[in-house]
């Protein structure tokens, strides 16, 4: 399994979206988790060559969204001005199940 996130700077040894501070989308039962709860609806696992992408985006007032998509496609929406705690993430987070998974990561701006 491996999953894909954005954090605030600590160490842990979990999964992202399992501790504090954390998002997480999950490759084998394709849930979103933030702060250890499930947020989302299924957005279907992930799978060796998927592109996956988070993205905070700022609406209108405290209105914010996280916006995640797979292959080109938003597969989920979250407007985190319910379920987030008064800090900004502010790092990617990537957690692994087995030694010798190689992930391939890179950013934009």
């Amino acid at each position: 399994m491996v999953s894909v996130g954005i954090g605030t700077p600590e160490k842990f040894r979990s999964q992202p979206g399992w501790c504090s501070g954390t998002w997480g989308y999950h490759s084998d039962d394709g849930h979103l988790f933030h702060n250890g709860v499930r947020l989302s609806n299924n957005m279907g696992p992930f799978h060796e060559g998927d592109v996956i992408v988070m993205s905070f985006q700022d609406g209108d007032g405290d209105h914010k969204e996280l916006i995640i998509g797979k292959n080109g496609k938003q597969v989920g929406k979250i407007q985190y001005h319910h379920y987030i705690p008064p800090y900004t993430p502010s790092g990617w987070v990537i957690g692994m199940d087995k030694s010798g998974t190689v992930v391939h990561f890179s950013t934009m701006k």
